[in-house]
């Protein structure tokens, strides 16, 4: 089993210099993969795939709030990620950017 007290120790006395995900960036993630699930797992091209979902529905299969989902739908969005309308609750999700996301 991985020891996340050795791996904490080991970057607070030098170690390598890299930080453990913050929970904030585990559930940027989590939302990432569920777009790219919901969206389709083997679409690769650049065309958007429409997922029509409330961000209450996204927070409760992420396991977080709405409002940590609004913010990063923000954030996705804003980077070109995806495109969507939170009155129509319609998501297209550019699967080929969001794994770049994924694979940073």
């Amino acid at each position: 089993m991985f020891d996340t007290r050795a791996w904490r120790d080991s970057a607070v006395v030098g170690g390598d210099g890299i930080e453990p995900p913050t929970s904030t960036e585990l559930t940027e993630r989590r939302l990432a993969r569920l777009l790219l699930g919901l969206a389709n797992p083997y679409h690769a091209g650049q065309k958007p795939i429409p997922v029509t979902l409330s961000q209450e529905v996204l927070a409760e299969m992420v396991g977080t709030t709405r409002s940590r989902v609004s913010t990063f739908m923000n954030k996705f969005r804003d980077e070109g990620l995806i495109n969507y309308d939170s009155y129509s609750r319609r998501i297209e999700v550019y699967s080929a950017k969001l794994l770049s996301l994924l694979g940073s």
